[in-house]
């Protein structure tokens, strides 16, 4: 009986014990099932917001190229375009985590070009070096943050380059050195760079500018009060708290033994002619002839505003004063100042390293706020930052393209210039016509090929009457000046555009300040007072938002009420 009763105790019990187990394993599949329908719906909602980013990304590198395509010719953007720009980022920002490392820097440098338009240049700053980080080959990205730095008077972020170790003798394997780790850049930070990988500043985008061609050590540095004499005989002054300098350092090739196997530095090098290896855009010229006609091309842009002193400075050591001074070609980018000839005023840069020819842009403060080449867009947008004025390098490069094709038109028809051998640019605008010259009439009956001999007077004869002068003729162009040049009207043209761009960004974007386009459309109204181009630059001042006409002092009598 008892043996009877333990035998089917055992039995309930192991049957007891399967259906514990059983329940568990069940509970196990159910849980394992609710946790891969879980996983499956997590992946397929990342899946989901991945193809949206990929599908919005194309329209923020569109807005981003858009950008930069201006910047790069020193246009200012539109304010429609930031503010579109700014909607792609606020609809992608939930997309961020979707995009890869190329896209993710694109994203960072639209935040960074949108900031600075909306006057947040902090911003600006940080969001360009998160794009150089995050992506390293983004060229774009590298110049923007050099930009942005030196905006705020900060020095740029330099690529960490990493240097090859000596290497060392090792006794144990026989004085063999040791194989790298490291493949093809592999393990290295976002900012090291080596041969093998890629170029330490990226790879060539939208913007075109060389930046390991900036002088980083001469930024921030401070220019007193000083007055340089060049070998002309002309007195450069500069007044800090009034006046913006813009200098061009170079030398000459010094003479030395070993002089013939080193290459001129003022002769074009395809080291500084290859800026970032090629592409569609043309190359920049890094050589001294480019840079002078930079220097000349943005001077005459600036040539309104006396306070922007541009000049030129020769480092050698020796004075070469004489020969200097023969070289005609020396002043197209401004006066030149010897720095080795005495009481010239810079005899502190006697000896500066300038075989590379570079600029100095130095602000009001006395701060030296870019130190590099003068070349692409980056010295005339800081240059346009520092003083307001719009330096649109597409239109002066256009007229410069113009006036020398002009010149090489009439050097080959053999026709000499008059005066300072430089052509107007007004004479070469798109649309000008010369006025008409009067053409004598042949006689009829006379041989046009003849040649007509001057008639003899007779000494008795009484003498005819002078026939009265003919009125000049009047130049074609705009009819509402008739008193005015051409070259006039050019000038109020373009004061006005200046003027209309400032006042109509501050009225659609509130930090926008308008004092430039103020500026320009008094400068209409004292200078070509009573013309339709006064009335239209009053009218454009009656649209300044108020807040601006109390600051800068817009009075009734200005709006014509």
């Amino acid at each position: 009986m008892n043996y009877h009763n333990l035998t089917k105790h055992a039995v309930i019990c192991l049957l007891l014990v399967v259906l514990a187990a059983s329940s568990t394993v069940s509970a196990q599949r159910r849980n394992n099932t609710d946790r891969e329908t879980k996983t499956s719906e997590k992946d397929l909602q990342k899946e989901k917001m991945r193809q949206e980013a990929t599908k919005s990304f194309p329209e923020v590198s569109g807005a981003l190229t858009e950008i930069l395509e201006k910047v790069s010719m020193n246009q200012a953007s539109e304010a429609a375009a930031i503010e579109q720009a700014r909607q792609l980022l606020d609809e992608n920002k939930r997309n961020g985590w979707a995009f890869d490392d190329a896209q993710k820097g694109e994203y960072m440098l639209l935040q960074a070009w949108t900031a600075f338009y909306e006057g947040n240049p902090v911003d600006a700053v940080n969001w360009s070096m998160r794009a150089a980080k995050t992506d390293a080959a983004n060229g774009d990205a590298w110049i923007s943050q050099g930009l942005f730095c030196m905006l705020n008077g900060k020095r740029p972020m330099m690529p960490r380059v990493k240097k090859p170790k000596a290497k060392r003798r090792n006794n144990s394997d026989g004085g063999r050195p040791r194989p790298s780790r490291r493949k093809n850049g592999e393990g290295m930070s976002p900012l090291e760079s080596s041969s093998a990988s890629t170029k330490p500043y990226g790879e060539q985008g939208v913007l075109e500018f060389d930046m390991s061609l900036l002088r980083s050590e001469m930024l921030k540095k401070r220019f007193d009060r000083s007055e340089y004499q060049s070998v002309d005989g002309s007195a450069i002054e500069y007044i800090p708290g009034e006046d913006t300098l813009c200098v061009l350092f170079w030398q000459l090739k010094e003479v030395t033994p070993d002089a013939n196997d080193v290459p001129s530095s003022d002769e074009s090098s395809n080291d500084f002619m290859m800026g970032y290896g090629g592409g569609p855009q043309k190359q920049l010229d890094y050589d001294i002839e480019g840079q002078r006609e930079y220097m000349k091309l943005v001077s005459k842009a600036c040539q309104e505003n006396e306070q922007i002193k541009f000049l030129q400075i020769n480092t050698n050591k020796t004075e070469r004063t004489s020969e200097l001074a023969r070289d005609s070609d020396v002043k197209k980018g401004g006066p030149l100042v010897v720095a080795a000839e005495p009481d010239s005023g810079a005899e502190e840069f006697a000896g500066l390293k300038a075989d590379q020819p570079f600029a100095l842009i130095v602000d009001k403060e006395g701060i030296v706020r870019y130190a590099g080449p003068a070349a692409g867009f980056m010295p005339a947008f800081i240059l346009t930052d520092l003083t307001g004025i719009q330096i649109d390098l597409e239109e002066q490069e256009e007229i410069q393209q113009q006036v020398q094709q002009q010149a090489r038109q009439q050097k080959r028809q053999g026709s000499s210039k008059k005066g300072n051998g430089e052509i107007p640019y007004y004479l070469m605008m798109p649309g000008y016509q010369p006025p008409p010259q009067d053409k004598e009439e042949p006689v009829p009956g006379q041989d046009p090929n003849k040649r007509v001999e001057a008639p003899v007077a007779e000494p008795n004869a009484p003498a005819e009457p002078k026939p009265a002068p003919k009125p000049a003729p009047k130049a074609q162009g705009n009819q509402d000046f008739p008193t005015q040049s051409l070259e006039d009207q050019i000038r109020a043209e373009k004061l006005l555009q200046s003027a209309e761009m400032h006042i109509e960004e501050s009225r659609k974007l509130r930090m926008k300040n308008p004092k430039q386009g103020i500026e320009d459309a008094r400068k209409v109204m004292q200078q070509f007072p009573n013309t339709e181009h006064a009335e239209k630059a009053r009218d454009l001042l009656r649209r300044v938002p108020d807040r601006w006409k109390q600051q800068h002092n817009i009075t009734d009598e200005e709006l014509g009420y």
